[in-house]
């Protein structure tokens, strides 16, 4: 059975970037306008090459090699630099997602399922001239499941035993079991140059330098990197695919002040920026120097409970305390309708999606019957609910850097106290933030995910998770665990639907998290771009096809 665009019916399949899953968004906001260019002259010509696109960025990145980076800017940059095995197609909402060719020109699975084999394009060389070979498919996934690069997302990759050089341009993957994500598995990741990094053992490779200039085999080359400034990425004239790259550079902006983007943005200092405030979209819109791209996304905000912290041990209490808030006007008046009210973490555009859940009411009496039950009454008249002599009163952790997440927080407080809890919203350094979150050291905490294409629930959810994955509030359930165990191990996404339903009916009644909303994505564009397609996969989806008329190049 071969593929060339689709993975094969009856193993349908997976991305995973565990670090993707563990993304924060922030909240971008500013004053009045800087200087805007000239509005560009809309253009429907043909591409033409040549021309340089500033992207927007808010952090920089700390390695080159997405195998040593916690950060996500990294992933982005690497994608573009190194080719990985297929390209993912952002098609994932009736089934995991397909895939097209890319370094791999076509793919086998043997008739039991359990190999994949992988057919790489001849013409694919390194930027040195040094061919691309199934030597560097095999040292790529050692080194992704090598204990000494520890990398993030290695889990992706807990079901391969091995990884067969058949010949210089065949690598069969061998799989321990059949399930519905193995393409996705082997895929996950790119591929590095043995030549270069196996020079240099697992354990050396953070601190060697061999990633400042690193070889490419992706559609861009890395022309320098200036911390805390830039990233230049130029077209790689040897880049197997076709068309090649219209852009000459592309260059990553290093923002110092993130909530200037959209200032930036408009004052065409940058070409890109996908931080964008809900509150921004009308001024955006009115001004045809730049397109908003706005489209449903793979993110969640969040209110996360400490689950082993009494009284938030009490599922009823979360409960209430769900019914307490009042979600749909945060929705409303925070994300200007840019988002709604979520019933649990998987949003409507996943497949795995449980349209048969409805979020939760906003229900102060409701919420203040349940904590009754649960012993929480005024019983001295001060206005607040008390128990055993204590008042109901708790923390929320805040980013300080996200002023949405603050807003949100106030308007919690408020719906909070008019059902008698006493809350305090604690505003935090983001990594300060994050540290006392995997510590456990907090009552609740604000935040958001934005969920990989691989629908892994156990990630977030699963008991085991508190100690391998970002189950931060310690939240465990058998039922969901056994749920999710057999989720992963059927052998067709159709048998995992109604498991993943159950589960996502267990967290609906566990509340866990309050799950606060589902946000669009807001991607801000130059108009004198051409061929931007962002989508709820990268915004940056096909860099190498964007490109900017010759009329309208200032740079």
């Amino acid at each position: 059975m071969t593929g060339s665009r689709l993975a094969p019916p009856a193993h349908p399949l997976r991305l995973a970037a565990l670090l993707a899953a563990a993304l924060l968004v922030t909240h971008g906001c500013g004053g009045g306008d800087l200087a805007p260019p000239e509005t560009p002259i809309p253009y429907t010509g043909e591409p033409q090459p040549g021309g340089t696109v500033l992207l927007g960025v808010g952090s920089d990145l700390d390695s080159l090699n997405p195998y040593l980076s916690t950060q996500a800017l990294t992933r982005d940059v690497a994608y573009h630099v190194f080719a990985s095995l297929l390209e993912e197609q952002p098609d994932f909402a009736q089934g995991p997602p397909s895939f097209e060719p890319a370094l791999a020109q076509s793919w086998d699975v043997s008739p039991d399922g359990r190999q994949i084999t992988f057919h790489l394009r001849p013409d694919a060389v390194w930027s040195d001239g040094v061919p691309v070979t199934a030597d560097d498919v095999r040292f790529s996934w050692q080194a992704a499941v090598h204990p000494d690069v520890a990398w993030l997302g290695a889990d992706a990759k807990k079901a391969i035993e091995d990884v067969e050089v058949v010949d210089a341009h065949t690598a069969r993957f061998h799989f321990r079991r059949v399930y519905p994500y193995q393409l996705m598995d082997a895929n996950d990741g790119v591929i590095l140059p043995r030549h270069i990094w196996g020079q240099v053992p697992f354990a050396s490779w953070r601190g060697s330098g061999l990633d400042r200039q690193p070889v490419s085999s992706g559609p861009f080359k890395v022309n320098g990197w200036e911390p805390g400034q830039s990233i230049t990425l130029v077209r790689n004239p040897d880049y197997f695919g076709a068309p090649r790259p219209y852009l000459d550079r592309v260059v990553y902006r290093i923002l110092p002040d993130p909530a200037s983007g959209v200032e930036q943005l408009l004052a065409g200092v940058v070409d890109f920026w996908d931080k964008i405030d809900p509150s921004q979209m009308a001024r955006l819109e009115s001004r045809p120097e730049v397109t908003l791209h706005r489209y449903p996304d793979n993110f969640y905000g969040y209110l996360m409970w400490n689950c082993v912290r009494p009284p938030f041990d009490d599922p009823g209490v979360r409960l209430a305390l769900t019914l307490g808030i009042n979600r749909r006007r945060l929705a409303e008046d925070l994300l200007h309708g840019a988002g709604q009210v979520a019933s649990g973490p998987i949003p409507p555009l996943f497949w795995a999606h449980n349209a048969g859940l409805t979020s939760h009411p906003h229900d102060p009496a409701g919420a203040r019957r349940r904590l009754a039950a649960a012993g929480w009454s005024d019983t001295d008249g001060d206005g607040w609910l008390d128990r055993g002599g204590r008042s109901f009163r708790f923390e929320i952790l805040v980013p300080s850097d996200s002023t949405l997440r603050q807003d949100m927080a106030v308007m919690i407080q408020a719906d909070l106290k008019a059902v008698g809890i006493d809350v305090r919203p604690v505003i935090l350094e983001r990594n300060t933030q994050a540290a006392r979150s995997r510590a456990g050291q907090f009552d609740a905490t604000i935040g958001g995910w934005r969920l990989p294409t691989k629908v892994d629930l156990g990630v977030m959810f699963a008991t085991r998770a508190a100690e391998d994955g970002v189950n931060y509030g310690r939240y465990s359930s058998a039922e969901l665990d056994e749920l999710l165990r057999q989720a992963a191990e059927v052998e067709d996404f159709r048998e995992a639907k109604p498991l993943l339903d159950a589960a996502q009916a267990i967290l609906h009644r566990d509340q866990p998290y309050t799950f606060l909303y589902w946000q669009d994505r807001l991607v801000g564009i130059s108009s004198r771009v051409q061929g931007a397609a962002p989508n709820p996969h990268t915004p940056l989806f096909r860099l190498e096809r964007w490109w900017v008329p010759s009329e309208l190049r200032d740079r």
